[in-house]
């Protein structure tokens, strides 16, 4: 495992023998930071061969609808185009109804844009299964 990116607030691992890179939210996140890590870590799924994403969002919970918005307009599209086939993605938030409800929305949105599999969960373990799955 190599850490690519470490700050107070999130971490960016990288799995050379999975090809799997993670970024881990640590503590709560101001959209400033999420949006900084977010770019960050596309820069680095651009030097890499990544074929697999884990985003465990757990602590981006008071993103509000229009941070949430940047995700999915925004920062996504330029995902798609940083990414080679084939490729999964798995975005981790908590086990609170609110935050499953905004993560399966988002998922399901992506979903219509994207050319990859993903899905929501609620654990790093969940993640690791249904990656290891495919």
């Amino acid at each position: 495992m190599e850490t690519l990116y470490q700050e107070n607030y999130a971490l960016i691992n990288y799995n050379p023998v999975r090809s799997l890179i993670t970024l881990h939210l640590i503590r709560e996140v101001n959209f400033q930071d999420y949006k900084l890590v977010l770019n960050t870590l596309l820069e680095k799924i651009k030097e890499k061969t990544v074929g697999a994403l884990i985003l465990d969002q757990r602590y981006a919970e008071d993103l509000n609808i229009e941070e949430r918005a940047w995700f999915v307009t925004q920062w996504f599209p330029r995902l798609l185009h940083s990414v080679q086939d084939p490729f999964k993605m798995v975005i981790i938030s908590s086990k609170s109804l609110y935050a499953k409800m905004g993560s399966e929305y988002i998922v399901n949105t992506l979903q219509a844009k994207s050319k990859f599999p993903m899905i929501h969960v609620d654990s790093m373990e969940k993640a690791l299964k249904w990656l290891e799955a495919r």
